[in-house]
């Protein structure tokens, strides 16, 4: 771990290294800023971020990444996760559920992301993200900051609109 104050946790160094971040971004770089601040700490280590969270486990490698999520071990969801998306999709959903019911279900919509399916949505992900790039480059030529949040979940939601319909 980063050093830890007695009484705050890791409040004051999340708040320093945010300092250093452009004012949207996401809360993933703050472990990343961690890291380069204190470079001896491992690729895994924990933040106290406490009371706006419980623990965090920041985990910058890929490999242990794909260790957590991918080799069939399960691992259980966050609970915070459910009451996060309790109110946007009522008590089940394919990202919180867990065990035989997530894997009837995942099961069930597996034919949706089979690689021909995937295939064949391309052209049409294709023309959404050159719709994207036009209005990326208008931006550009303004020479101004501005907000990606809001045209990526755009693209984000006109791909997905796309593939569901």
């Amino acid at each position: 771990m980063p050093p830890h104050h007695w009484l705050l946790g890791h409040l004051p160094l999340a708040a320093e290294v945010t300092r250093n971040l452009a004012p949207d971004a996401a809360g993933g770089y703050i472990a990343d800023q961690v890291r380069q601040k204190y470079p001896e700490l491992n690729t895994a280590f924990y933040l106290d971020v406490w009371p706006f969270s419980r623990p965090v486990l920041a985990i910058l490698n890929p490999e242990m990444m794909h260790q957590l999520t991918q080799q069939g071990k399960e691992v259980p969801k966050d609970p915070g996760l459910r009451t996060f998306l309790q109110p946007l999709t009522g008590k089940e959903d394919l990202v919180t559920m867990e065990g035989a019911t997530w894997k009837r279900w995942r099961s069930i919509f597996n034919p949706g992301f089979s690689v021909n399916h995937i295939t064949s949505l391309i052209p049409g992900m294709i023309d959404k993200v050159l719709v994207f790039k036009h209005i990326l480059a208008e931006q550009a030529q303004r020479g101004e900051a501005f907000l990606l949040e809001h045209l990526t979940l755009n693209l984000t939601i006109d791909i997905i609109g796309g593939a569901v319909m």
